[in-house]
């Protein structure tokens, strides 16, 4: 298995971050949209209907 250098390494984990830093905006709904899909898959966000949000 081939390994990758660190630099190479650092540089792919960070590059969502760093188009965050371009389009802020998108990048916070899709964050939102995560956590809200995971929040739906909860009891607590089961009984207070999370399924239901369409709208951010």
């Amino acid at each position: 298995m081939k390994q990758e250098s660190p630099a190479l390494l650092a540089k792919s984990f960070l590059k969502p971050w760093y188009h965050s830093l371009e389009e802020p905006r998108r990048a916070q709904k899709s964050t939102l949209i995560k956590l809200l899909q995971g929040y739906q898959q909860t009891r607590y966000g089961a009984e207070r209907k999370a399924d239901e949000i369409s709208t951010l």
